[in-house]
């Protein structure tokens, strides 16, 4: 999905998308929702997803490993 107005799509469309239908229904399972232009770090947009899966997954649902 991009994160930014795309031609042929009117303006803050995708934003509107994640919002308004992706956010809040990922936010009603274990995970969090958060896009890469939210990441405030700068690094690699893939290295930030695999940090994501691999420390903050929850492999239990009361469990949860964190990168602090």
């Amino acid at each position: 999905m991009p994160i930014s107005d795309a031609d042929g799509y009117g303006k803050g469309h995708f934003l509107r998308v994640y919002e308004d239908i992706i956010k809040p229904t990922i936010e009603k399972t274990e995970f969090t929702a958060r896009r890469a232009d939210e990441v405030k770090e700068i690094n690699f947009i893939h290295l930030d997803i695999l940090k994501q899966l691999i420390y903050e997954v929850p492999r239990h649902p009361k469990e949860s490993r964190r990168i602090n």
